[in-house]
C-alpha cells in the first residue's frame, strides 16, 4: 500500500512539474518536441522519459534544464 502511495505521488509530482516549467499547453509542448499528446502523458506518468534529441527539445522549448524536469533520471545516475 505504501508503495502504490509512493507511485502516486511521483506521478502528481511530475504532472506539476511539466506544468510548472512549460509556459504553453501539453498540446504545444507535444508539438514543439515531435511527440503526440499521449507521450507527454506518459512521460509525466513515468511509463516512459523521452529520447536525447526528445531532452534537447524540451529544453529549447521550455527554457529549463532537463534536469529539473526529471530529476528522477538524474538521482539515479548518481
Amino acid at each position: 500500500m505504501e508503495s502504490k502511495l509512493r507511485e502516486f505521488r511521483d506521478s502528481v509530482r511530475k504532472v506539476e512539474v511539466v506544468e510548472k516549467v512549460s509556459v504553453m499547453t501539453k498540446s504545444q509542448l507535444a508539438e514543439a518536441v515531435g511527440v503526440s499528446l499521449r507521450t507527454i502523458y506518459r512521460w509525466e506518468n513515468g511509463e516512459s522519459y523521452p529520447s536525447a534529441r526528445q531532452m534537447a527539445k524540451l529544453e529549447m522549448a521550455t527554457g529549463k534544464k532537463i534536469q529539473d524536469i526529471f530529476p528522477e533520471l538524474f538521482n539515479q545516475l548518481a
